[in-house]
Order: C-alpha cells, then structure tokens, then sequence
C-alpha cells in the first residue's frame, strides 16, 4: 500500500463504493453494516462485511485495490497487521462521513 493516510484511504474508498452503489454487493454491505447498527463501534464487524462482499464481486475487489486496499477479502481481522489495521480505519472512517452517500 502506498502512503496514503487513513482519510486519503477513506476517500478513496468512499468514490469506489459510491460509484458501485446500485450493484447487488454494495446493497447487500449496505444491509449488513445497518444490521450491525449504524452507530456500532465495532469496525472489524464492520470491516468483515466489506470483506463479505470482496469475496462475492471480484470487480469490487479490484477497484478497491486499485485505490490502495489491497487483498481486503485476505486480510487477518483477528490479528491485524498495521496495513490492515489502516485499510479496517479508514473503511470505519468512510462510514462515518459517507453513510448518507453510501
């Protein structure tokens, strides 16, 4: 992963799965994170969801990789690395500023 910052990542993020909103991956994320709660704290919970839906659609896979976030349906949640620790951050972050675009 490049140097991006966590908000930089978040960004990025954000245009990937807004672009992809109408997809049926995204509506089904959309779906599980609001499951979870919409305010739960628990941002590997909600990370998993991201990684759910990687595992289903390669091409969101890809275009998050291509903007940073690489290997997400691979990632270790249970002991995160520091890349993957950033990717889970800034996935948590982009839910708090993007919920209503997302």
């Amino acid at each position: 992963m490049s140097k991006q910052t966590e908000e930089q990542l978040a960004e990025a993020m954000a245009l990937v799965l807004i672009g992809r909103k109408d997809t049926p991956a995204i509506k089904r994320l959309k779906l599980r994170i609001r499951d979870l709660g919409r305010n739960v704290r628990d941002e590997v919970r909600q990370f998993r969801q991201l990684q759910k839906a990687c595992r289903k659609d390669a091409e969101l896979a890809a275009a998050l990789a291509a903007v940073g976030a690489a290997d997400l349906p691979d990632r270790n949640t249970v002991t995160p690395s520091e890349e993957t620790g950033k990717i889970i951050q800034a996935f948590n972050r982009m839910l708090e500023t993007h919920w209503e675009n997302y």
